[in-house]
């Protein structure tokens, strides 16, 4: 806006700036050329805002600029799953331990807006606190298929969803949410896994895999894949076509995996040629069982 300038350089490496009057008196924009594409907007945006993501101006708060891209990625990532369902309407979503609902609020957004499917969708947390604040919050977004109930995982009072989700539900209520999800003959099954201790406590190779799980940063790490791996192979097992895919990159949150199932086949008992694989994975690593394993060999 002071000036023009233009920088003159020729082969031999000899430069010379010229300066003229300025030709604009307005500021550049100071920013990418392409801009993000965001599923979420945060243009008058409330239940983030209430949330305490956003500012009263909607802008996003200075600390929560990862929260905001793991909120996007996962409404990427859950769209590009449903997409490919075929779910019949009004289909109904269930999202296990919803907590302060940071990600069930989005997927609601997001789905109302661009589906064009009747839908509902109910967050599912044990802390009462929690969802009286999360169902206040629908009402003032005006998301009024958008409910909150009070329950575990396990025992909560849900008619049969068409997809279920469950991000970061700890250690073995993982494997409870995708037993839930399986009995419950859901279409969709998604989980963000969190913590992998059944597995860990476990891990006891009878062979060279035992070299592996010497150190414990490693043997962390196999437990979170070998855990993860069974879970992904029972879910084929039972009729649903597996992918893992990366939530978000580990610059953001080391919680960033995240398991979809999506049913191919009603199966009422386990592919037995899926099962010999599991069967056999565990025996490379002395496991005695899943605890997913477990919870349908009961049912």
């Amino acid at each position: 806006a002071e000036a023009d300038y233009t920088l003159l350089s020729n082969k031999k490496g000899n430069s010379r700036l010229l300066k003229k009057a300025a030709s604009s008196a307005e500021l550049p924009l100071y920013r990418h050329d392409k801009l993000k594409r965001r599923l979420i907007t945060t243009e008058n945006n409330v239940y983030l805002r209430e949330l305490g993501v956003l500012t009263n101006d909607w802008k996003v708060k200075a600390g929560m600029e990862d929260k905001f891209r793991q909120i996007n990625r996962y409404v990427e990532l859950v769209d590009d799953v449903l997409k490919k369902a075929g779910l019949p309407e009004p289909f109904s979503i269930a999202d296990m331990g919803s907590g302060k609902g940071y990600l069930t609020f989005a997927l609601y957004d997001h789905l109302s807006r661009n589906s064009g499917a009747s839908f509902s969708i109910t967050g599912v947390e044990l802390r009462q606190a929690l969802v009286d604040t999360c169902n206040n919050i629908a009402k003032k977004a005006g998301f009024d298929h958008l409910h909150f109930i009070t329950g575990s995982i396990a025992e909560a009072g849900l008619t049969e969803p068409n997809v279920l989700i469950a991000l970061h539900a700890c250690d073995t209520a993982t494997d409870e949410a995708i037993y839930r999800g399986i009995t419950s003959g859901a279409e969709v099954i998604m989980v963000a896994p969190c913590c992998h201790k059944q597995i860990r406590k476990q891990i006891n190779p009878p062979n060279v895999l035992k070299e592996i799980t010497r150190y414990g940063i490693f043997e962390e790490r196999q437990a979170e894949t070998l855990t993860d791996t069974i879970r992904a192979l029972i879910l084929e097992a039972w009729g649903y076509k597996t992918s893992v895919a990366e939530f978000i990159s580990t610059e953001h949150t080391p919680k960033n995996v995240m398991l979809s199932g999506l049913r191919k086949k009603v199966r009422t008992s386990p592919d037995p040629a899926v099962v010999k694989k599991i069967s056999e994975l565990k025996q490379q690593f002395g496991i005695q069982y899943h605890e997913l394993e477990r919870l349908l060999n009961k049912k």
